[in-house]
């Protein structure tokens, strides 16, 4: 095999390595975007201990996004885990949840408010 063919051989496989990776990230974005709404869901039909297992799954599929971390301290102060609740806030704001509005007015947060932490 001449230097042409591999060079060619090598490019078309690159090329197909890059179709498939990008394959992989449009099916994991959708994953995640699937348990976040399972998450979310689950909060509102206030099936907390489901919405809970689904925001810690999306904080394992997605650690760097703070939205897995506020869904699961809302869960988790509804669960009446108040420290825990306290502590995943904390973990969200500091991963750049920004939305203080959201913060102050959820009602699924309310239980942790009047904590000394909060």
């Amino acid at each position: 095999m001449n230097i042409i063919m591999k060079r060619n051989l090598f490019h078309i496989g690159a090329a197909t390595l890059a179709i498939v990776l990008a394959a992989c990230d449009v099916g994991s974005r959708a994953g995640v975007d699937s348990i976040r709404a399972k998450a979310t869901q689950s909060l509102v039909q206030k099936n907390f201990t489901d919405a809970a297992n689904s925001a810690d799954a999306l904080i394992k599929r997605a650690p760097e996004s703070s939205e897995g971390y506020f869904l699961l301290a809302q869960a988790e102060a509804q669960l009446d885990e108040k420290n825990a609740a306290i502590a995943t806030l904390e973990s969200a704001i500091k991963k750049g949840y920004k939305d203080q509005k959201s913060i102050e007015t959820n009602a699924n947060i309310a239980p942790i408010r009047d904590l000394p932490a909060y």
